[in-house]
């Protein structure tokens, strides 16, 4: 049986729960990448019916307060941004990624179920074990290799069994100028004419953020216009076509030096690497390539190639006419 199919045998035999069908509209982890990114197309849609709650605002580990926060906003729909994603640190402190990455999703599950409530949760690419040659599809079993990876296949599971509408939307390489990705770290040492070595021998989807941003408040749009109807499961979201991150680096440096942006480091003197030659705690998939077909085909989604997302992303960093 299909993650799919599954959702909607669980869906209709459980009793229809009362809807909170005027309550807001909760974005977890408002303050990352995504979330940040997410929140003002949430809030120019739905205006003062989104509350965006970041780290701060709510430690989401203590599972008493998160239980009141909810009984008390009755969020008509649950979006959850909120992860630890520093995926070699995450080696070091399993418990709390745990806490965070897979007990916090199954309770929003457990009080999404019960308050009929959808779940959008976001998860990862880190799920696979990088043996596939050809993009993963929803379908293909999970292999963690790692601690973080480990956390976000358990939540997956968790959610599937708690949540009669939950919507799992697996993503992967996050393209973003917010610090402190990767984006910003390859420009800060560009800029400062450092040496470049990036692995060439990894390969993933890289997917621009405003793009997964638009992708979801779509999604937030489908499921609210038709409660109960639309197509709960697990899918994935990502960029068009394949890369590495030599491949995205270069590109970036490359597309800025076309346009007029001065860096000390020349593009093509960005030196390819074996994953082998740059150490990390945290056992990485060494290809972890997601079809998006699923998606883009059930929700009416245009797919967009990773290398024009990230020369729009790149856009706001070009100088002016006068300024050249």
């Amino acid at each position: 049986m299909s993650a799919q199919s599954g959702t909607r045998l669980r869906q209709k035999n459980r009793l229809e729960p009362d809807h909170p069908a005027s309550g807001p509209i909760l974005l977890t982890g408002a303050s990352g990448q995504l979330g940040a990114a997410l929140l003002p197309g949430l809030r120019r849609r739905y205006g003062q019916q989104v509350r965006g709650l970041t780290r701060r605002e709510l430690d989401l580990t203590q599972g008493d307060r998160l239980d009141a926060c909810l009984e008390r906003l009755q969020p008509r729909l649950i979006l959850n941004t909120a992860a630890w994603t520093q995926v070699d640190l995450a080696e070091r402190h399993p418990g709390a990624v745990m806490d965070i990455n897979r007990d916090v999703p199954q309770q929003l599950a457990r009080w999404a179920a019960a308050h009929g409530a959808p779940l959008i949760q976001l998860s990862t690419d880190y799920v696979f074990d990088g043996q596939a040659r050809r993009p993963y599809k929803e379908t293909d079993p999970v292999r963690p290799l790692s601690v973080y990876g480990r956390s976000k296949a358990q939540a997956e599971t968790l959610i599937l069994a708690e949540a009669a509408e939950a919507y799992i939307v697996r993503t992967s390489w996050l393209l973003s100028l917010q610090a402190p990705g990767f984006l910003n770290a390859i420009l800060a040492r560009a800029r400062e004419g450092q040496p470049l070595r990036v692995v060439a021998d990894r390969y993933g989807t890289p997917t621009p953020v405003d793009w997964l941003a638009a992708a979801l408040l779509h999604l937030v749009e489908r499921v609210l216009s038709a409660p109960g109807a639309a197509s709960p499961g697990i899918y994935h979201l990502a960029g068009q076509g394949e890369a590495s991150w030599w491949e995205v680096a270069t590109f970036m440096l490359s597309f800025l030096r076309d346009h007029g942006v001065s860096l000390p480091f020349a593009p093509d003197a960005v030196q390819a690497i074996a994953a082998t030659e740059y150490p990390s705690e945290a056992a990485r998939p060494d290809y972890s390539c997601l079809d998006s077909a699923l998606f883009c085909q059930t929700f009416d989604w245009q797919p967009l190639c990773w290398r024009r997302g990230l020369a729009q992303l790149l856009s706001s960093m070009l100088p002016g006419p006068g300024e050249r």
